[in-house]
């Protein structure tokens, strides 16, 4: 698949703008979700045709560490981690990444883009803003 061919794709699913550039090996989508500063939230999709990654590559802690100071404490990475497995999306270190074939539910490429761009810009605005209302809502029960 080509960065024109999965951008069409995306266009087409979501009717929202995305941008796709061919990056090496990867295909770099410049997504509509945006980081609580305005700049769009960044995704690659790496590996072979058929068993693709899609990850941030650590741009979204590295985002978050810039404008908060975010130092790994046990509090700040349980909320990152909590927004994380409500979407289903994996933390693997730095970076935020799903598989997109051996997931049972979300096989397709363009919801794996959405979901993931969405959680990065959910996540940065959370270590803003405080906890979203629906971690308050679970807190309490």
């Amino acid at each position: 698949m080509t960065a024109e061919e999965l951008r069409e794709r995306l266009v087409s699913k979501y009717r929202l703008t995305f941008d796709c550039i061919q990056s090496g090996e990867s295909i770099k989508i410049i997504t509509p979700y945006v980081y609580p500063d305005g700049s769009r939230v960044e995704v690659f999709v790496t590996g072979p045709e058929g068993q693709e990654t899609v990850t941030d590559f650590g741009c979204t802690l590295a985002w978050i560490k810039k404008y908060t100071g975010y130092a790994p404490d046990e509090d700040q990475d349980r909320r990152i981690d909590w927004v994380c497995k409500i979407e289903d999306i994996h933390r693997c270190g730095e970076k935020f990444q799903q598989l997109v074939w051996p997931h049972p539910h979300y096989g397709r490429i363009e919801i794996s883009i959405d979901e993931l761009a969405r959680v990065a810009s959910l996540v940065a605005y959370e270590m803003i803003y405080g906890p979203i209302k629906e971690e308050e809502e679970e807190d309490e029960r």
